[in-house]
């Protein structure tokens, strides 16, 4: 399939904690980061009420990363542990995805890029 540049919207609004929601999408993000190879480049977009981009100790924001064992492990660890929080600001989450892969970064693999939204349902805020 080539290089990918992927970001991830990933929802941690309270509407999550229904019916193993949270638990299906950290599996689901788990298995996708063990598919990335070196030739990737990686963001995630936590979203409830706003938007953050979940960082690393090699970044410092809005950029891609390039998708080595460390940072996987790192990004997924944060994102099995973080907490639920607040609405669902679909809007906020998008803002920031197309805000991410439209900067430039090293980190790119300047192929196909890709935005995966993992959601339960219908915006609340934005």
């Amino acid at each position: 399939a080539g290089p990918r540049d992927i970001v991830l919207l990933l929802d941690f609004s309270k509407s999550m904690d229904k019916q193993g929601r949270l638990d299906i999408m950290r599996k689901a993000v788990d298995t996708l980061l063990q598919t990335m190879t070196l030739a990737d480049s990686v963001a995630i977009v936590a979203f409830s009420d706003g938007a953050e981009v979940v960082t690393t100790s090699t970044t410092t924001g809005n950029e891609l990363q390039r998708a080595t064992s460390a940072v996987l492990q790192e990004l997924n660890e944060q994102i099995q542990n973080k907490e639920l929080i607040g609405a669902t600001n679909f809007e906020a989450a998008f803002d920031m995805a197309f805000r991410i892969l439209s900067t430039p970064s090293e980190a790119s693999a300047n192929c196909h890029a890709a935005i995966l939204f993992l959601t339960d349902g219908e915006p609340t805020v934005g």
